[in-house]
């Protein structure tokens, strides 16, 4: 199913196509982005508002995936967000790509580690799945 999505990137490097990217993650909510810039206020970053489109899961949906596949989601969220770069050559992101274009996570709040993790979106290629609309900071 073909989803468009509207969602936020931050990066330290300016970036005007995802072309040498694999995988990128977005936050779909602006307050949570302006956190991610308060986490290393000392260095240039660069944020951009982004149209994603494809076969987005919802984590629910990306959670019976998981299960179907037999990977303990738990553990797999973890790695997402502890190991991203290692994550991407595994077996259980392979089996993802075969099936959808990314989908839903939960990430740390950058706001306060201590309250609930927020929302955060894994694509795949985004070369094809993401545009960007505009620079926003």
């Amino acid at each position: 199913m073909e989803t468009k999505i509207i969602a936020y990137h931050n990066s330290f490097e300016p970036i005007r196509k995802f072309n040498d990217l694999t995988v990128a993650w977005f936050t779909p909510s602006l307050h949570n982005l302006k956190g991610l810039r308060m986490i290393n206020p000392d260095i240039k970053q660069y944020s951009y508002e982004v149209e994603i489109n494809g076969n987005i899961l919802t984590e629910k949906e990306a959670r019976l995936i998981a299960k179907s596949l037999n990977i303990n989601w738990s553990k797999f969220n973890t790695k997402l967000i502890t190991e991203y770069e290692g994550i991407l050559k595994t077996n259980e992101i392979k089996a993802f790509q075969t099936v959808c274009d990314g989908f839903y996570h939960k990430d740390y709040n950058p706001w306060d580690s201590q309250a609930p993790d927020v929302d955060s979106i894994i694509i795949f290629n985004p070369q094809i799945n993401v545009k960007i609309i505009k620079q926003i900071m």
